[in-house]
């Protein structure tokens, strides 16, 4: 399973989205690689090259040594906007749409997030808390 396609992705973007949510507003395209979710049927063809296959490329993508500590650190830059500054969740992601896919990102990594990874675990589901 080739998770390739996400550093590529990641590559030239992560920087700046984590710049972006550092500051509290999203404001460029990189929702599907920095917080991919699984596949859905009729959605955008950026959306299905990277959604998530199964549960196992999902773990394979938290696990990975850069992809995983990238989304940790996402997460941990969205956990404190919404769940310490109270940022409202839509200024955060840019619309309501990009709010969907940070909760149906989170809920498909919180299903293969081993118990261990406590921080990971409580900061995503305060998130999904907030986010109801």
């Amino acid at each position: 399973m080739s998770l390739e396609r996400f550093i590529q992705a990641q590559e030239d973007t992560y920087a700046g989205a984590l710049a972006e949510l550092k500051a509290g507003e999203k404001t460029g395209c990189w929702i599907w690689w920095i917080f991919p979710q699984e596949k859905r049927p009729n959605v955008s063809e950026r959306s299905v090259l990277y959604a998530l296959a199964y549960e196992a490329e999902a773990s394979a993508y938290l696990h990975h040594p850069i992809l995983g500590a990238r989304y940790r650190e996402c997460v941990a830059a969205v956990h404190r906007h919404l769940c310490q500054g109270r940022v409202n969740p839509e200024v955060l992601m840019g619309s309501d749409i990009d709010v969907l896919k940070l909760r149906s990102s989170l809920e498909l990594f919180l299903q293969v997030a081993p118990p261990i990874d406590e921080t990971f675990r409580e900061q995503a589901q305060d998130i999904l808390e907030v986010l109801g």
